[in-house]
């Protein structure tokens, strides 16, 4: 026979009366399976769930645990010992009745129960993350906080060139992180705003919003004798290409050929892959006019028409209030609406 409870007495300089927390509400919300034990306490507006024997801090362990799928890297994301995420994986299996991971060969692999658990699991973490930073307001001229930006390379030359020249004026105490989009494979926590095209293979249900468009250039050597004043697509055919990673969105747009000779990993390291050489590449006009006169570059007008690149932001569902996050894009937003258009290449 359950246990009951006697609804307290309450004091009015008591509060609550019943402190409770966010992330067992979040959990009830939820509805996390096999995790909550349903007790009911009543406080001062209601009932509240009070989880039994249940360490809120294994929901972070079992995160890490699904995320890594190994528990040496689960410890060492978390920052514990790796005897301490032993212990804690033993605890979560109790708890849940499964094994959660097993041993496949030298592999450790979830069970179905972990895979089930893994999104919800992982939105209550977040959930948490962004209670536990939460303030009551937030005062750009005066805040100190560090926001985290994950952005092709491309997209951060033009932050830095465009955007976060001005924000030292408004904000001269917020800090901008900008990392390399592909970080987003080796970190738990999401950045504060993701800033890449479509093509991009980002998670669906992310939030979105276009900022900016552009359009695609070819830029050669300033000495180069190959090329004349307009670009032919023979000659754009024969000559060697500067090739990219996002640059298959040219590629898949047409069947024209290209003479690749030299690979790069990201847009931005093109124009010095073609400085003092007879080379060719293809890049995102407003990278081209920045890099011009820093690598001696000639813009010329691609032999055929691209598809425009657009730009957009990115954040997940859980930012959506955070007056913080909302600051930054509306920042971003306007800085981005007053970019000039850029000279034709012609």
């Amino acid at each position: 026979m359950g246990r009951r409870h006697a609804k307290p007495r309450f004091r009015p300089e008591a509060g609550l009366g019943v402190r409770w927390n966010i992330l067992s509400w979040q959990l009830r919300k939820y509805a996390v399976p096999h995790i909550v034990e349903r007790d009911w306490r009543w406080c001062r507006g209601g009932v509240v769930t009070v989880l039994h024997d249940f360490d809120l801090n294994l929901l972070i362990y079992l995160d890490a645990l699904i995320c890594e799928q190994s528990v040496t890297k689960a410890a060492a994301l978390v920052h514990i010992t790796q005897p301490s995420m032993s212990l804690a994986l033993t605890r979560l299996r109790n708890h849940f009745r499964d094994e959660l991971l097993v041993s496949i060969g030298r592999n450790m692999v979830l069970t179905p129960l972990a895979q089930s658990l893994a999104a919800p699991v992982r939105e209550l973490v977040l959930k948490a993350q962004l209670v536990s930073a939460t303030v009551g307001q937030f005062e750009p001229a005066v805040s100190t906080r560090k926001f985290t930006v994950a952005a092709s390379d491309y997209a951060i030359e033009i932050l830095l060139n465009t955007i976060l020249a001005g924000m030292a004026q408004e904000a001269a105490g917020v800090r901008i992180e900008m990392q390399p989009i592909y970080v987003l494979e080796q970190r738990m926590d999401p950045p504060d705003l993701i800033i890449a095209p479509l093509e991009r293979k980002l998670p669906q249900d992310l939030q979105r919003e276009p900022l900016w468009q552009d359009t695609w250039t070819c830029i050669v050597w300033s000495e180069n004798r190959l090329v004349g004043d307009e670009l032919s697509k023979n000659t754009y055919e024969q000559l060697g290409h500067v090739y990219f990673n996002s640059d298959e969105q040219i590629t898949s747009q047409t069947d024209i050929t290209r003479q690749i000779e030299v690979y790069v990993p990201e847009m931005s390291m093109a124009p010095k892959a073609i400085r003092a050489t007879n080379r060719i590449a293809t890049v995102a006009t407003r990278l081209a006019h920045i890099s011009a006169e820093q690598c001696s570059l000639r813009l010329l007008k691609p032999p055929i028409e691209f598809s425009p690149i657009t730009e957009y932001m990115h954040w997940h569902r859980f930012q959506e209030h955070d007056l913080g996050a909302i600051w930054l894009r509306n920042y971003i937003r306007a800085a981005t609406s007053n970019m000039q258009e850029l000279p034709n290449c012609e």
